[in-house]
């Protein structure tokens, strides 16, 4: 159980420093590393949000080098590391706020605090809901100039095709006509040849 709270930052057995701070966007993952002091690799840990009460665990490791999931949080314990990782998906903005990343030991427990942030996003999916996308207000901007230019882009694509395929089809129509004409005087005896020519030239 939680008897007291301390804000302690930790050195690893391979001189890490536990992570105090984390910063996410909402609908996104988020991951909170919790470094611990040498000796405690196979202790309870776990991940709690202010007052850190019992009921305010949100999850709890339950042996080293295991993945434990519950919801939307996971932990896993790295014994070799001295570091233990929870993840946070589907984050949520009611999700910021102060944690503790906890360690279970004999008579008072140590926690190191732990600010947690989720910022609003704008989320870009597929007809099949999968998130392709996420920006963040700043970015609005450049979303709208980049539809915007592909939109006239494609428009001035398609265009050129169009002209493209008349000016071919005319080329095409043009010399068509021309071959008809020729064989037509091929096919007539050689009076009726000069006739043609002499009727043309007068017109």
């Amino acid at each position: 159980t939680v008897a007291s709270i301390e804000h302690t930052t930790f050195l690893c057995c391979d001189a890490k420093t536990s992570k105090i701070g984390a910063h996410g966007y909402e609908g996104g993952a988020l991951d909170i590393e919790c470094s611990y002091p040498d000796g405690y690799q196979y202790k309870p840990k776990y991940l709690c949000r202010h007052p850190c009460s019992n009921s305010d665990i949100l999850i709890r490791s339950v042996k080293g080098e295991i993945f434990v999931p519950v919801g939307r949080f996971s932990v896993y314990d790295n014994v070799h590391g001295c570091t233990f990782i929870v993840t946070i998906q589907n984050l949520e903005l009611q999700d910021s706020g102060h944690y503790y990343c906890g360690l279970d030991k004999w008579g008072r427990d140590i926690l190191t605090k732990v600010e947690i942030s989720v910022s609003y996003s704008v989320l870009f999916q597929t007809h099949t809901g999968k998130q392709l996308f996420n920006y963040s207000h700043c970015n609005l901007g450049f979303v709208r100039v980049h539809v915007v230019v592909g939109a006239v882009l494609g428009l001035l694509m398609c265009c050129t095709v169009v002209a493209l395929g008349l000016l071919l089809r005319k080329q095409s129509m043009s010399r068509s006509l021309s071959k008809t004409k020729y064989s037509l005087f091929d096919s007539l005896p050689t009076y009726h040849i000069v006739v043609m020519k002499i009727l043309l030239f007068c017109l």
